[in-house]
């Protein structure tokens, strides 16, 4: 459902891109801003819990809205959902209750991905991937974990005749298997279905598109899978567009420590990679965790803009953290980052932006201005409210637009047997 606010649009000069994304102003009150051209050059967002991380997140996304930019979150606390006051937002819920549902096929997110979600070994995971190849060999549906289910029950009668083509699979790989879907099946967060969230009508929205993510954060596998899948989704299916002067698309990835929990050297592989190349495709990405530690150096390498909020110290392990965490910043001989990460207040940040020559700016202690919007969360039964309003043709996947293509179609034939074929009958006979 779209939440209009009447303090929604930004005004914008008549070129229109070249607003910067003011973050605030330092001590001297010189505005510190990121610059469109340099937005999708990827950011990363850290700090301690209650420092304000959440509050830069709703700053940036009233702005990057405001000039016609979609915005995807995933917002784990709630509190996101105030941002409905300042900015048109729709909302999704992996369980359909607090938005329009929120869903993935299990084919397309891959027999890797499924793997980790359902937090498999090797041996387990290789039997998933026999899974994977005989479905898709033998067109079986593998949509949603109830198809799953029954491919893995006809696999497992079939099994000495599937080892030769497709490899050994021991009685105990498919039993783990089973209690595995069964498991995800009987979770909060219904994740998988037969239809999958459509990224490229997301694409086409104007405004906040906010994924109630409170379930899944209970769920760090089933979080990750459904990060991977948009990445996945978003590299596969947009054009190249090299340097376009404002992203097309922001994502606010949110907790993103759960992405990289655990992750399987293949998939950061796969993430490393999408993160690197997806900016050319004007896909901007900011993650949000506590610490730079959150992050894998390779994707952390990618991240052109900081904004770090406080961190405090109490044990020898947090004094590391945080002096790890100030060697990721750009030096400024007049700032002693260490130090200064312990001593910001709530809504202060040790920022660092691309500057007009593409390289990063010296890290600046930075007060952050405060969005238009209360980050009070709205309450489930309004946004419940507000769900049977969506618009279902503008984020339906294509199976969907499919099944109403189909029905139109039937409803046309129908009233062509009943009504025009009998009239065009009777007609005739009455002029012969």
């Amino acid at each position: 459902m779209w939440v209009d606010s009447p303090n929604s649009c930004l005004s914008l000069p008549a070129d229109g891109i070249q607003m910067t994304y003011n973050l605030g102003k330092t001590a001297t009150g010189r505005a510190v801003s990121i610059a469109p051209r340099f937005a999708a050059r990827h950011g990363l967002i850290a700090g301690a819990t209650g420092t304000g991380k959440s509050y830069t997140i709703a700053r940036l996304v009233e702005q990057m809205t405001g000039a016609g930019i979609p915005v995807f979150l995933f917002d784990v606390k709630g509190d996101l959902s105030g941002l409905a006051r300042s900015t048109p937002c729709r909302f999704f819920d992996p369980a359909g209750i607090t938005g329009a549902r929120f869903s993935i096929r299990a084919d397309d997110l891959g027999a890797d991905s499924m793997a980790r979600a359902l937090q498999l070994s090797d041996a387990q995971a290789g039997a998933l991937e026999i899974l994977y190849s005989w479905a898709a060999d033998n067109r079986a549906p593998m949509g949603s974990l109830a198809d799953m289910g029954q491919a893995l029950a006809h696999l497992d009668r079939q099994r000495k005749a599937v080892a030769g083509r497709y490899g050994h699979m021991t009685a105990a790989s498919l039993a783990v298997l089973k209690r595995a879907l069964l498991r995800i099946e009987r979770a909060p967060c219904a994740l998988f279905g037969r239809d999958s969230f459509d990224v490229a009508g997301m694409m086409s929205q104007p405004g906040a598109t906010i994924l109630d993510a409170r379930q899944l954060y209970q769920a760090p596998t089933l979080y990750g899978a459904a990060v991977i899948y948009l990445l996945d989704s978003l590299y596969a299916s947009l054009p190249e567009v090299g340097d376009s002067g404002a992203p097309r698309l922001a994502l606010f990835l949110d907790e993103s420590h759960l992405i990289f929990s655990e992750l399987p050297p293949m998939l950061l592989q796969r993430v490393e990679r999408i993160v690197r190349l997806i900016r050319s495709k004007g896909v901007a990405i900011y993650f949000a965790s506590q610490s730079p530690a959150d992050i894998p150096a390779p994707i952390l390498a990618q991240l052109g803009n900081r904004i770090q909020h406080g961190l405090r110290g109490a044990t020898l392990q947090d004094l590391r953290a945080i002096r790890a965490a100030a060697e990721t910043m750009p030096v400024n001989p007049a700032i002693d980052a260490g130090a200064a990460i312990t001593r910001l207040g709530v809504g202060q940040a040790l920022v660092s932006t691309i500057g007009a020559d593409g390289v990063p700016s010296p890290v600046e202690i930075v007060q952050i201005a405060p969005p238009r919007a209360s980050l009070a969360p709205i309450d489930d039964d309004t946004r419940a409210l507000m769900t049977p309003r969506l618009d279902a043709r503008s984020v339906a996947a294509p199976g969907d637009k499919a099944t109403r293509q189909a029905r139109q179609v039937m409803a046309l034939a129908i009233v062509l047997v009943m009504y025009v074929l009998p009239g065009a009958a009777l007609l005739w006979m009455i002029m012969r």
